[in-house]
């Protein structure tokens, strides 16, 4: 009873006619993993972008204590639970999240290539990969996601290291709004079974 009570509480948080979109999204992406595992590899070459509006509060995040608590499942259905975001952080990873109003409108997580000895390619210590983009689906379709990626970049970029991000081959519309912001792909690899992002790796 819980797992539907959770499921009507996810359906209401989505509102209006969205479910049924949000549904046929989510079995698509499920079938599509199960068939296309590869990933295209992207790396961002720099470039210029008009100034962020204030629409939004953009903010970067380094420990748990500083998220705020409505992004929470404990506090919003839609949310992610409070230890995913624990151990994204004893990962050495730093958060970008949009807030409105208190709500999530969309997560980017960034780890340093130190906490990567095993990606798709040599990464240096300062290098940077973005992984684990997360925007709730009532706030999709509005660049808010591209919004905290520019913002990101602007913040993040060091002349003497890259930034780099994998997408899903199958996930056309993340690689299109990758490839606005200016990521250019290098490579098509499959995916590896290790484990990415080592707990308990360097900040």
């Amino acid at each position: 009873m819980g797992s539907i009570g959770s499921l009507a509480a996810r359906l209401r948080a989505i509102g209006g006619a969205n479910w049924r979109e949000s549904i046929g999204a989510q079995l698509r992406a499920r079938v599509w993993s199960k068939v296309e595992r590869r990933l295209v590899l992207y790396r961002w070459q720099p470039r210029a972008f008009p100034p962020e509006t204030a629409a939004f509060d953009i903010r970067r995040i380094d420990r748990l204590a500083e998220v705020p608590a409505t992004v929470f499942r404990e506090t919003d259905p839609l949310g992610m639970p409070r230890a995913w975001y624990a151990a994204r952080f004893a990962e050495g990873a730093a958060l970008w999240i949009a807030l409105d109003g208190g709500r999530p409108a969309s997560c980017v997580w960034l780890v340093r290539g130190a906490a990567l000895p095993g990606w798709y390619r040599p990464l240096r210590d300062d290098d940077k990969v973005i992984y684990a983009v997360v925007t709730p689906h009532a706030y999709r379709g509005k660049g808010i996601a591209p919004a905290v990626v520019r913002t990101l970049l602007a913040h993040e970029h060091r002349a003497d290291a890259e930034i780099y991000v994998d997408c899903k081959i199958w996930n056309k519309a993340a690689r299109r709004a990758f490839e606005k912001v200016g990521f250019e792909p290098i490579a098509t690899v499959s995916p590896k079974v290790w484990r990415a992002f080592p707990r308990g790796a360097a900040a």
